[in-house]
């Protein structure tokens, strides 16, 4: 009798404490929210007994929750396929005794407004005018409510930044809008559609506004240019980086992978060689595409120590500076320890470099040659044609570094500047070097930087006079200079010094000279300087002739 009784207990006991309650609130989503294809769910369950089973459930469509952070259940339901409207998120939860309870929430299913952009493309230039061409679907049997067009600057979000184009009645948008106001800026174009219940979606594209009539564009490609040659342009499209045959126009894809993010690149006799920083990884990795087949290089010490000229590389790994010749793909350490990045090198190999005890050197053939030995002076970030090497001096002291500017020739060492405890500019702004020319930022008379020339025979011409600030954007084989002020570049020579009649454009993009053609490369344009208004003497580096024609 007692055992029966105390069984008995057991089962009443038991009966009574599974008649507990279970309640769900719902946190997301809100109430009547808009909501797209994607339902993110999130409630709170208040259970005596341990949950057995949570679930989510629109309609047909439903998914089990999970425990996840702040004691808070969640799930994403999908929603794609049903029909458009007012609907009702059902939660259930079941305990392990079987108790069951329920949480509901209204919310309107009302996808957001598609967009489709056809132009313009990441990194176009507009000349001040770009066309822009885009098309707007909605849900909504009516159709989109608005397609705008706005410009906002270079970091800003998809934030309102006053409408250049808008259509009220969410027809496409085919039209030429003008960008003249940002000249010579980099900027970012809004295209933002409206459906009718006020969501919106943003397609942002960068783009470079340059207005200048004395370039003009040779090639375009559809992605970010890395480099060029006269056969090839390697170039960044999305998350894909390609080598165009000039030629036939084809593209072969050197790399494809998301999980990757090519951020600087070179084209090599045998293929391409780029720095790889995906974002899931610290640091970055340099990869060498050789005759169609990947090669893993290794870890570089900075992205910007990697430097390519003709068959050859360098690049730093910690204190180890590579040599690397592509044709064999062989790699040479030739400094243990260098400098961690600003060294150079030639198309035949020959290498500059910087010391950790702050002495240049130059590596030529594999024989290495100390080319300054101070005791009380910092030589650092050499620049170097194979003959001649320019370089920046420290002295550290207490109190103020003196700074100068100092070329190395088979005579020896030659001051360009006098000391200055104002730290003169690296390179490639305020020294360069190229086929015994020297270009190199002197101060002027109120302290602001200059641009002089240098001549292979040692006679020195000032080619800048402005006011302000001058300094070096490029320097050519015959001993002409791209000079930026103000962020416009202006052409310049011995006797013929940048004025503003000598300007040739905005500072956008990268100069590149190649025998004596300008090319400047502007996002995923390739733009050649015209010089109809050069005599012959253009080639050696005469500029007197400049007409006088505007850009």
């Amino acid at each position: 009798m007692r055992s029966c009784f105390f069984i008995g207990c057991l089962f009443f006991c038991l009966a009574g404490l599974s008649a507990a309650d279970v309640s769900v609130t719902i946190l997301a989503p809100e109430s009547g929210q808009l909501v797209g294809d994607a339902l993110e769910v999130e409630a709170t369950i208040a259970s005596t007994f341990e949950v057995a089973a949570a679930v989510a459930m629109v309609e047909d469509r439903s998914a089990p929750l999970t425990y996840g952070p702040e004691n808070s259940w969640i799930v994403t339901l999908s929603l794609a396929g049903l029909a458009r409207g007012e609907k009702t998120l059902v939660v259930t939860v079941t305990d392990v005794f079987g108790n069951v309870g329920q949480g509901t929430r209204s919310f309107v299913y009302d996808r957001p407004p598609s967009l489709d952009v056809v132009e313009p493309l990441d990194f176009s230039v507009a000349r001040p005018q770009i066309w822009v061409e885009a098309s707007c679907s909605d849900d909504d049997p009516a159709g989109c409510a608005a397609v705008k067009v706005e410009v906002v600057g270079r970091y800003d979000p998809c934030v309102d930044g006053g409408d250049l184009l808008r259509t009220t009645d969410g027809s496409p948008v085919a039209s030429s809008v003008s960008l003249a106001d940002y000249d010579g800026y980099q900027m970012r174009l809004n295209l933002v559609a409206f459906d009718s219940a006020g969501q919106e979606t943003c397609v942002q594209r960068e783009v470079y506004v340059e207005s200048s009539t004395r370039l003009l564009p040779v090639e375009s490609v559809p992605g970010r240019i890395f480099d060029f040659d006269a056969q090839r342009i390697l170039f960044l499209e999305g998350s894909t980086l390609k080598i165009r045959d000039r030629a036939t126009v084809l593209d072969t894809t050197v790399l494809d992978d998301p999980d990757h993010a090519p951020t600087l690149g070179y084209l090599t006799p045998t293929g391409a060689v780029f720095v790889d920083q995906p974002a899931s990884v610290t640091g970055a990795w340099i990869y060498d595409w050789n005759e169609g087949q990947l090669l893993d290089v290794g870890p570089p010490n900075s992205v910007s120590s990697l430097r390519v000229r003709g068959d050859y590389g360098i690049w730093n790994d910690g204190i180890l500076l590579h040599l690397r010749h592509f044709p064999t793909a062989q790699d040479d350490v030739i400094a243990t320890d260098a400098g961690n990045w600003k060294n150079d090198l030639t198309p035949d190999g020959t290498v500059a470099y910087w010391n950790r005890d702050y002495q240049i050197f130059c590596v030529q053939g594999g024989i290495s040659t100390q080319l300054t030995s101070d005791v009380d002076l910092w030589n650092v970030y050499p620049v170097t044609d194979g003959v001649n090497t320019v370089y920046k001096k420290i002295r550290d002291q207490v109190g103020a570094d003196e700074y100068q500017v100092a070329l190395h020739s088979p005579a020896g060492e030659t001051l360009l500047t006098p000391a200055t405890t104002k730290d003169v500019l690296s390179p490639p702004l305020g020294y360069a070097v190229s086929n015994g020319w020297v270009a190199f930022t002197r101060e002027g008379s109120g302290g602001q930087w200059q641009v002089w020339l240098r001549s292979p025979g040692g006679v020195e011409s000032q080619l800048t006079f402005w006011g302000d600030e001058s300094r070096i954007d490029s320097l050519s084989s015959a001993g002409v200079v791209v000079v930026q002020h103000q962020k416009r570049l202006h052409l310049a020579s011995p006797g013929a010094p940048a004025l503003p009649e000598t300007e040739i454009g905005s500072a956008l993009g990268e100069s590149v000279w190649v025998d004596a053609t300008l090319y400047r490369v502007v996002g995923r344009t390739l733009f050649v300087l015209d010089l109809p208004f050069f005599e012959d003497g253009f080639e050696s580096g005469d500029l007197t002739a400049w007409s006088g024609a505007s850009p």
